[in-house]
Parts: C-alpha cells; sequence; structure tokens
C-alpha cells in the first residue's frame, strides 16, 4: 500500500510540474524602472550650448571670476565635466541664489552624475515656479528621476500624466509613451 501512494504522490506532483510548466500564465515583461530611465534620459546640453554662446557674444570674459562664472560652469558642463560643473554653479548660486537657469543645470550635474537625491531636491522648486523657463524640462528629468529612487515610481507617474496632458511639453508624446510602458 506504501508503494502504490508513494507511486501515486510522484505521479501528482509530476503532473503538477507539467502543467505549471506547460499551461502558466507567462508574465508581460514590462519595462522596469532602470530601463525607462535608460531609455528616455539624455544630457540636456542644446539649452546650455544656447545659454554659453549667448554670454560670449556678450563679451563676458574669458577668466573665471564669481560675478561671470556661469558660461563657465555650463561649459564644464557641456564638456561631461560634471562634478567640476557642480562645484561652479555652487559657487556662482552663492552670488546669484534665483538664477534658475544655474540651479537647473546645478540638479543636471547631480543627474548626469547619479546623484539622484540631491537632483530631486533641486529640480522640485523649479518645477514649482510659473515663470521658469526650464520649468517643463525641470518636470520631465524630475520624472525620470524619481524611476531612480525608492518608493518614487508613483510620483513619476503623476509627472509623467501632468506632462502628458500638457499641450506646452515638448515631450507631451515621450509622456504619453512612459505612460503607456507602464500600464497607466
Amino acid at each position: 500500500m506504501r508503494k502504490v501512494m508513494s507511486i501515486a504522490a510522484a505521479a501528482i506532483v509530476l503532473i503538477g510540474l507539467i502543467w505549471w510548466g506547460f499551461f502558466r500564465q507567462s508574465p508581460t515583461s514590462a519595462p522596469n524602472s532602470e530601463q525607462i530611465f535608460a531609455s528616455n534620459f539624455k544630457p540636456e546640453t542644446t539649452k546650455a550650448k544656447s545659454i554659453v554662446a549667448a554670454l560670449e557674444s556678450h563679451g563676458m570674459v574669458d577668466s573665471m571670476n564669481t560675478q561671470d562664472s556661469l558660461r563657465e560652469a555650463l561649459s564644464l558642463y557641456n564638456e561631461g565635466k560634471y562634478k567640476d560643473a557642480s562645484v561652479a554653479l555652487d559657487t556662482f548660486l552663492v552670488y546669484h541664489p534665483a538664477n534658475d537657469t544655474a540651479l537647473f543645470y546645478l540638479a543636471m550635474s547631480h543627474l548626469n552624475d547619479s546623484r539622484y537625491a540631491r537632483a530631486l531636491e533641486l529640480l522640485d522648486p523649479i518645477t514649482r515656479t510659473e515663470t521658469s523657463a526650464f520649468k517643463l524640462d525641470a518636470m520631465w528629468y524630475l520624472g525620470l528621476c524619481y524611476f531612480k529612487v525608492d518608493g518614487g515610481f508613483a510620483k513619476a507617474e503623476e509627472i509623467f500624466t501632468q506632462l502628458a496632458s500638457n499641450p506646452e511639453s515638448k515631450d507631451q508624446d515621450s509622456a504619453k509613451g512612459i505612460l503607456q510602458l507602464i500600464g497607466h
């Protein structure tokens, strides 16, 4: 009797494994936060280059001083020297604390160097400033940044929902695409 019970138990386990292997629903391979970030993040250099060009055309001096260091800081940023750009932008912000250009590129320097928490701290106030020329760009990068921090997925979804419904956002279609990827 024990032999029959052992064979029956083995048969049930074998049938269960076969059923599980062949008939189970395979999970959909939705992209994770890392994939979404990687496929949508690129350092913002277009505006930075035009700002540097505008500062050069206004006759800013080549040597860096406290008042005119924004051009130098943005040049460092454009060269991918994010730590150096952060230092230069921090110095500039001591004398010009409300300069949204410096604040935005300081946040971008931190974001490019994978310092997401600091980038969040800097981007968030820019997104709340109605008069900032960087508001919508800051929202885009803030949303991406939330994908990189623990517990930030819902906040990222909220930001991309706002961008997807904003016709003024150059990233409106990309935000809609992200929302589709995450099943919103």
